[in-house]
């Protein structure tokens, strides 16, 4: 019997490839063993280096997992308005629009931003019943109205149906109307004024969407969640020594695979430690509680 396989995509440039790491190895951490993992990885600009490192830490650290890269034109991505409400991001946020064309032979993927520190088993998703919808994503916690039309999803997490958006031209009429719609978000502001109605609603836990600070560390205070930091500051924009909640265990995942950070990190996490030891336990004893629910 052929084994189980999950089918990922992302999108990166060079600035991004360290989060990359660390999102992908959290998800296959938690997968089980007999799962097979292809990554898709729309290429924005990755130094080719970067590329062979890629390449080679997968067939040392996680041999189950293969790796494709896929090209973008960039002469596209130019054309498209520039995402001014992202403050941490360019035009590549758009190139998850093309993935239906990039991949035609694929009718189903779950994408993934490149910020995320994965601690749940993402395997269900992968035969998650759609119930007609085109994608299906967590409510945007932050820009809950940003089209206009209440509720707005987070494209930070998707489960696409690339071929409903194939019959449906989506990608085609996504760039048709960038011109003229307000994309302060980018992609995530095109994909909610096309899907209106044609989405379904993931439990937040699959996209809990939390922002850092130098003075403010953040810990998983819920089992089996996928968190997402989004806003301008990064886990890799923090230095190793000091941190603390998810910034250490972003660090922690780039260990495992070897990988050394591609970009020297700019900040310090300067939070209380004594508050800090509270809060990491009061995280546990709520995770703990919340498994035995």
């Amino acid at each position: 019997m052929p084994l189980p396989v999950l089918h990922l995509a992302f999108q990166t440039d060079q600035n991004y490839v360290d989060g990359l790491v660390a999102t992908l190895c959290g998800v296959v951490r938690n997968l089980p063993r007999a799962t097979r993992v292809e990554v898709f990885v729309i290429d924005c600009g990755i130094l080719p280096e970067t590329r062979h490192r890629l390449s080679r830490m997968l067939a040392l650290r996680h041999p189950r997992v293969t790796l494709t890269f896929l090209l973008i034109d960039g002469d596209v991505l130019d054309r498209l308005p520039f995402p001014a409400g992202l403050q941490h991001a360019n035009r590549s946020v758009y190139a998850r629009l093309f993935l239906p064309e990039l991949l035609p032979s694929l009718d189903r993927i779950l994408y993934l931003d490149c910020d995320l520190i994965v601690d749940a088993d993402l395997s269900p998703l992968a035969v998650l019943p759609l119930d007609g919808a085109v994608v299906a994503a967590a409510r945007d916690e932050e820009q809950k109205n940003a089209t206009g039309i209440a509720p707005d999803f987070n494209s930070g997490l998707m489960v696409m149906d690339l071929a409903a958006m194939r019959a449906s031209n989506l990608t085609r009429r996504a760039v048709e109307i960038a011109g003229a719609q307000n994309t302060r978000h980018g992609d995530q502001t095109l994909l909610n004024s096309l899907l209106i109605g044609h989405w379904k609603r993931l439990d937040r836990r699959w996209n809990r969407q939390v922002f850092l600070l130098p003075t403010f560390s953040i810990f998983r205070t819920e089992p089996r969640t996928v968190w997402h930091i989004y806003m301008g500051r990064k886990p890799w924009h923090f230095h190793r020594k000091g941190a603390r909640g998810l910034v250490a265990e972003y660090y922690e995942l780039l260990e495992q695979a070897g990988w050394m950070p591609t970009f020297p990190a700019e900040l310090y996490m300067n939070a209380a430690p004594g508050r800090d030891r509270l809060k990491r336990v009061r995280a546990a004893l709520r995770r703990v509680a919340l498994c035995c629910l």
